[in-house]
């Protein structure tokens, strides 16, 4: 892949303008769009933007639409923790969705038995839901 000299300098100040927004719902859609065109070193930054957002309810969906932009490697098992917490506020109808795109995460904080004990409590709570 060709990167254009430019493009880091680029994308940090499509990142700094899109952090400049004033209203939270659009600050997040842009820094979602964005995410998937930073480099790595990057990607904590949209990720800090969209949990700054005040009201947990508007950033539980751009949260979710960033994990499988971020790597888990990024992030220890405090920032999970005090995080993880955000995705209560999505539907059940993304409950799967989210638990996909946080299979990594969790493997790597709690190895393949955290993910198969994670899959058995989804099958638990499903089966309540009927």
């Amino acid at each position: 892949m060709i990167i254009a000299p430019h493009l880091p300098e680029i994308l940090s100040e499509a990142l700094e303008a899109a952090r400049a927004i004033p209203d939270e719902t659009y600050q997040a859609e842009a820094l979602v769009l964005i995410a998937p065109h930073l480099p790595e070193t990057l990607l904590p930054e949209p990720l800090e933007g969209v949990l700054d957002i005040q009201s947990e309810y508007n950033h539980a969906e751009p949260f979710s639409r960033l994990l499988p932009n971020l790597k888990s490697s990024y992030f220890d098992f405090s920032f999970w923790k005090k995080n993880l917490d955000v995705l209560a506020h999505r539907t059940r109808k993304d409950l799967l969705q989210d638990i996909s795109a946080l299979s990594p995460v969790i493997i790597t904080l709690g190895g393949k038995e955290a993910l198969a004990a994670t899959a058995l409590a989804i099958q638990e709570v499903g089966r309540q839901w009927k």
